[in-house]
C-alpha cells in the first residue's frame, strides 16, 4: 500500500525544489541522518514522528509524503478551524454543503 521509497523520493524531491539540504534538515529534526537513504535503498520505515516532523518542516502534508493525496498542501490553520467547526455543527453541514456546491457522499470517494 504505501511504499518508502517512493515517500522518500517525494521528500528528496521536496528538498530539492526548496533548495534544502537532507542531512541539515534531519539533524535540525533529531532525526537519524540516514533516515531517507534507509528508505530509499532498504526499503525501510522511519516512525511516523519522523515522518510528521519532515512534513511539518517541507511544508508538505504527511498524506502527500505518503502519496495518499496528490495535493501537496497542508491545511492552514484557518483551514483547520473551518473543518472543525464543520465537524462539529452537524446541524450546518447541510447549508454549508448546498452553499458550496459539494455532495454530501464525497467524502467517502478517493
Amino acid at each position: 500500500m504505501y511504499n518508502p521509497t517512493e515517500t522518500a523520493e517525494r521528500i528528496k524531491a521536496i528538498a530539492k525544489e526548496k533548495s534544502i539540504v537532507i542531512k541539515h534538515m534531519l539533524s535540525e529534526l533529531d532525526v537519524n541522518h540516514s533516515a531517507v537513504t534507509s528508505m530509499t535503498k532498504r526499503g525501510s520505515w522511519i516512525s511516523c514522528d519522523s515522518i510528521a516532523k519532515i512534513a511539518d518542516y517541507l511544508g508538505v502534508s504527511v498524506d502527500y509524503l505518503l502519496g495518499r493525496v496528490s495535493d501537496r498542501g497542508s491545511l492552514t490553520e484557518h483551514e483547520r478551524a473551518v473543518v472543525i467547526t464543520y465537524r462539529e455543527r452537524k446541524d450546518m453541514q447541510t447549508a454549508v454543503d448546498t452553499l458550496l456546491g459539494v455532495e454530501k457522499d464525497t467524502e467517502n470517494k478517493n
